[in-house]
Parts: C-alpha cells; structure tokens; sequence
C-alpha cells in the first residue's frame, strides 16, 4: 500500500484532507507501537505490507483517530468554555480493544499463556478405593470406623 492510498483510506474515514508528510511520520509512530504490542512479529512486521489486513485496518483506525483528535479531547463545553484532555496522549494511540486485535492476532500471548504439559498424569477412579492406602488402615467396626493408622495418626 502506498502512502498516497492509506491517505486515501484516511481522508474517506474522516473526510479530512492527509498531509503526507504527517502522515509518513504518524505512520513509523504507528508501526513501532504495534511492533512493541507484538514483539514476536517484529522481524516479520516490518512495513504495512507486511501486516494483516486486519492490523492494517487498526492501524488507519488510529491514524484517523489521531487525524481528527490529535490532543485526544476527551470532553468539550461551549458555554463559559472548557474542556479535559485525555490522559497518557501517544500512550492511547490504540483503544483497549485494537491493542487486544493486534496482539490476538499476533499470537505472541499476553497476560495468560497456555503451556502444553509433557507428562500425563494417570487417570483417578474415584469410585474405587485405594486398597494399598485402606490397608494400612485399622479399622474397628465397633468403635465407630477407623482406629489408627492414615494420614491423622499420630505417632506421640
């Protein structure tokens, strides 16, 4: 994709003219985000060719977004005017839900990871006893159940 098509796709989103210029450099701001929310395509990932369609759709997302919005105003009064600037400024470059689409689709894991275990462990069967255990038990009808012996016993 040529930069003169992603101002295209821009400009469409927001109606807005791009200048290229900005755009070129908001674009190399972009990349460098989406390489640090997936460092395991950062070899791979190194253009905008290089990525998904559906990183590329993020990523003109938050370019138009920045477009638009560039101080990330978050609220704005007419009357006596005031207004209140968004926290963190190109640390929000991307919404939660993009920065979940980039690393989802990245597959580099995130706060939870599946670990794939090399052993299996044997089934339980819980509805048999386990005679080696229940043998070692003393068991005494007529004092109520078990007299010693298991894991309770003490020794003193």
């Amino acid at each position: 994709m040529t930069l003169q098509e992603l101002a295209d796709k821009i400009e469409d989103l927001t109606g807005q003219p791009v200048d290229l210029g900005w755009l070129e450099q908001a674009l190399a701001i972009i990349v460098a985000y989406v390489k640090v929310l997936a460092p395991c395509k950062k070899d791979e990932w190194v253009t905008i060719d290089d990525m998904p369609d559906d990183i590329v759709a993020v990523i003109v997302a938050a370019l138009a977004r920045w477009l638009v919005n560039p101080r990330n105003l978050r609220q704005e009064t007419i009357g006596e005017y005031s207004y209140t600037v968004g926290s963190g400024s190109d640390g929000e470059l991307f919404s939660d839900m993009e920065k979940r689409i980039i690393t989802g689709i990245a597959g580099c894991g995130g706060s939870f990871k599946s670990v794939r275990m090399g052993v299996t462990p044997p089934p339980v069967r819980m509805t048999e006893p386990d005679r080696d255990y229940f043998d070692t038990l003393n068991y005494d009808p007529e004092m109520g159940g078990i007299v010693t012996g298991g894991p309770f016993d003490s020794e003193d």
